[in-house]
């Protein structure tokens, strides 16, 4: 297997992510739309990389409870005491997250699955959330053909959402990263 090593600083700094919950599918670009409503038309031929996956999202919450009960005491007599109690409960889900750069790697637009507006670029209320995020990807891919993809958001435009599954979020920014950094390189 080819092996490249290269110096951390020669590889490219990810963009900020801009948040995106609503696109339109347009013949000459991706229409976006940001927080306000107004619309961003990115046109097709600025999509340089489009980067999905199913990422680990570990969580920690806590729950106090607090009872106050009457107890007695022969010195002292009956006294009220708060007993409390902390339960901590591990979330461990998985999110579906969509990333799409531009020329350069200059923007990232990111899309979490859970609280897109699909229904704005098709409307199937029969496919499960990773279908409708492959559907998207495929969309992506008929405008924009020359955008390089990551193996998650392959796997996902294909329909096999268990290869898309990536360790944590960093990991799937690695290989964004990666990606770019080789797309730099070639030219």
């Amino acid at each position: 297997m080819p092996t490249e090593l290269l110096d951390a600083t020669q590889l490219p700094k990810l963009p900020d992510a801009k948040f995106v919950r609503r696109v339109e599918i347009q013949p000459q670009a991706l229409a976006i739309f940001d927080p306000l409503g107004r619309i961003v038309p990115l046109p097709w031929q600025h999509l340089t990389l489009v980067a999905a996956g199913t990422v680990r999202h570990f969580g920690v919450s806590a729950t106090r409870t607090e009872v106050t009960v009457n107890t007695f005491d022969p010195i002292r007599g009956t006294r009220k005491k708060v007993i409390s109690d902390v339960r901590h409960k591990v979330e461990d889900d998985a999110k579906l997250m969509l990333d799409i750069f531009l020329t350069g790697g200059v923007m990232r637009f990111q899309i979490e699955a859970e609280s897109f507006q699909f229904k704005y670029c098709f409307d199937r209320p029969d496919l499960n959330l990773p279908q409708k995020l492959g559907l998207l990807i495929q969309m992506f891919a008929e405008h924009a053909p020359h955008a390089v993809m990551n193996r998650g958001g392959t796997a996902l435009r294909d329909g096999h959402p268990e290869n898309a599954a990536y360790a944590s979020k960093a990991a799937l920014f690695d290989e964004s990263i990666w990606l770019l950094w080789r797309m730099t390189k070639k030219n």
